[in-house]
């Protein structure tokens, strides 16, 4: 079935010019976790430059006021900048506030928009990204940007139609798996959709249809369900894959018909390890590796994109960044949420964490609005186009008339001065109206071959829908043919039941041959508790089991009804 996304695609025929910003620049965050030592006691340090068991009790982190972290560690001292930086008691309530709900605005506006926790192993990603899904106050960015979307239609024009759904992906060792339909991963594939507001997609994810955040939290509670997570002796939940949430918002304007379609991907990634604190083996060091090998590319794309010298991006060189083409460099307004440790045994993987934020704030994407025109809209812009041509020709053959007249007179009056300056200003005139007038012509055969396309489209989707209802009534004859044979068949049956039991009260002996039916069903004779059994086995099945449908293409249809904006209730 075509879903209401794809459906309202089919319906526009042409694209709006774009709005694009000059250089939408990556918003990068730092939040530290809270230190697991108690204050002042002792650290053990583990580094590839430190003795194994030094300790220290001095502070890692100094937080500058709001944007700056000042690192002073026994390998490295220094100072980094970005949008914002949180501190150990800040709440998801303040996070959300400055680093997500701009990006969920303009996703509500029709901007693609990523937001993406990065850091190493037990840094508080997850934390960050879904939270304690039991308590509000704790909800993370994920919940918090169900509950602000939700809102966002409820105070919506009531002249507007939005269809909000989510797919949930995992990257587990470098293969893809659907989270919400994990028999389907093994169809899963990445390909470029072509279409400027997608970019690149992963083909035949499922995608379910939500009409409330309740319903589009459940989806994520059971895509985190089966999540592939594993114990390290740095974190007891460690998440072993990459976990990508895709939401899809697509609004329709009753009033003009311009429908706007924008993506938003919430992104928790995968940790980044050092072995030799987290003490993998056996198959949670293989995770480990492609982990790390994962994140090593997207630091690749990273540098790549600003380095200002490259000119290849090696998206292709993992999974994770080939999905996220359009959120580095691309058609997307990203932010970027650097989880850190503030303790000194984890100096080396915090200012690592710190060094690929800083290379982040320097990426430039080109978001710009996903907006479509729809084919009644375009018939309207012709019929107008074609009104200013006639009126422009008209206009030229005035002119050229009064060209040649002047042109006559000069010729049979040689005592009239014509103006040399007025007369270079009409040829001018005539000249520019000229020019105008083939680019009016070419805008119409350009929209006229649009409409044709645009009727195409149409008729195409007329002859599907009569082979789909065609198919629907096959299917339902068939139905009631195998309802009707089990109907006989379970006649036979009783009837078999009822001349077993009369022979035995006459004590008449058991004749098999005279209750024989036409068509045998039994390979051998039953005793009449065997045919109870049967009988009672067939009935509770019948009424327990779901009816199973055949196969047949376009009978699986999901119908989605669009939400209607301005529900919400005045205060």
């Amino acid at each position: 079935m075509e879903s209401p996304l794809k459906m309202m695609k089919t319906n526009s025929s042409k694209r709006s010019p774009i709005k694009t910003s000059s250089a939408d620049y990556t918003k990068v965050v730092v939040r530290f976790r809270p230190s697991i030592f108690k204050h002042g006691e002792s650290q053990e340090i583990v580094d590839d430059n430190l003795a194994l068991g030094k300790k220290t009790d001095s502070q890692l982190i100094t937080i500058e006021p709001h944007q700056s972290v000042y690192i002073s560690g026994t390998s490295f001292s220094g100072r980094f900048t970005f949008d914002r930086v949180f501190g150990p008691e800040t709440s998801q309530t303040e996070v959300f506030d400055y680093s997500i709900n701009e990006t969920v605005n303009d996703f509500c506006n029709g901007y693609n928009g990523t937001i993406f926790a990065y850091g190493q192993t037990g840094s508080g990603k997850t934390h960050t990204m879904l939270g304690n899904m039991d308590s509000p106050s704790e909800y993370g960015v994920v919940p918090r940007v169900a509950d602000k979307l939700f809102e966002q239609i409820a105070n919506g024009s009531p002249s507007s139609e939005y269809t909000v759904s989510i797919g949930v992906l995992e990257i587990y060792m470098e293969q893809l798996r659907d989270l919400l339909n994990p028999d389907n991963s093994n169809n899963l594939c990445i390909r470029d959709s072509g279409a400027l507001s997608e970019g690149v997609t992963v083909q035949h994810l499922e995608t379910r249809y939500v009409s409330s955040k309740d319903e589009l939290l459940g989806a994520v509670i059971l895509a985190n369900k089966l999540r592939t997570t594993g114990v390290t002796d740095a974190n007891a939940d460690s998440s072993r894959s990459h976990a990508i949430f895709q939401i899809k918002l697509a609004q329709r304007s009753l009033d003009d018909g311009v429908v706007k379609v924008s993506t938003l991907f919430l992104v928790d990634l995968a940790g980044s390890e050092r072995i030799a604190r987290t003490g993998a083996t056996g198959q949670t060091l293989e995770e480990a590796k492609k982990i790390n090998t994962s994140l090593s590319a997207l630091g690749n794309v990273i540098n790549a994109l600003t380095d200002g010298q490259s000119t290849y991006i090696p998206y292709r060189d993992s999974k994770l960044t080939r999905i996220l083409q359009e959120s580095l460099g691309g058609n997307a307004r990203t932010t970027l949420i650097v989880n850190c440790s503030p303790d000194q045994v984890d100096e080396g993987e915090s200012v690592s964490a710190l060094r690929f934020g800083a290379r982040a704030k320097r990426i430039q994407n080109k978001a710009r609005v996903n907006q479509e025109i729809a084919s009644t809209e375009l018939q309207k812009r012709l019929v107008t186009l074609e009104s200013e041509n006639a009126a422009l020709i008209h206009r030229v053959a005035e002119l050229e008339e009064q060209s040649k007249l002047k042109e006559i007179q000069q010729e049979a009056t040689n005592t009239v001065t014509v103006d040399a300056t007025k007369i270079k200003r009409l040829e001018s005139s005539v000249s520019q109206l000229a020019i105008r007038l083939k680019q009016n012509e070419a805008i119409t055969e350009e929209l006229t071959q649009e409409l044709d396309r645009a009727r195409a489209i149409n008729e195409r989707r007329k002859i599907k829908i009569e082979q789909l209802e065609k198919a629907m009534q096959a299917q339902h004859e068939d139905m009631i043919m195998e309802t009707d044979k089990f109907a006989n068949k379970l006649s036979y049956l009783k009837a078999r039941i009822t001349s077993v039991k009369r022979m035995n009260q006459t004590q008449v002996p058991y004749n098999e041959d005279a209750l024989q039916p036409a068509v045998n069903i039994y390979e051998s004779p039953a005793t009449l508790e065997e045919d109870e059994e049967r009988l009672e086995s067939l009935s509770i099945n019948v009424c327990r089991s779901p009816v199973q449908f055949s196969n047949k293409a376009g009978l699986h249809l999901n119908i989605v009804k669009p939400m209607r904006g301005g529900s919400a209730k005045p205060a």
